[in-house]
């Protein structure tokens, strides 16, 4: 854990994820429309909907050279939360 406060500052701290316990079989997949959700008591509830197909993460190109467009993207596709 040393290291990871060593390489970069994070003066609000951080969470390392190291993987999964639980695997899905082969045959699983998530489809557009589905909605993964994380819970752990006491701090709260992570949501995020799977998208439908490639299209709906093209603007993510446009993105790289255009920072504000994810700010953009994020307040157009959910009324300005």
């Amino acid at each position: 854990m040393d290291h990871l406060w060593h390489s970069q500052p994070f003066p609000d701290g951080a969470v390392l994820s190291t993987g999964t316990g639980i695997v899905p079989g082969l045959d699983f997949t998530l489809l557009g429309g589905d909605v993964v959700e994380i819970t752990i008591d006491g701090v709260g509830k992570l949501s995020n909907p799977v998208l439908g197909d490639q299209a709906e993460l093209d603007w993510l190109v446009e993105a790289i050279d255009r920072p504000l467009t994810r700010r953009a993207h994020r307040q157009g596709s959910s009324g300005g939360r």
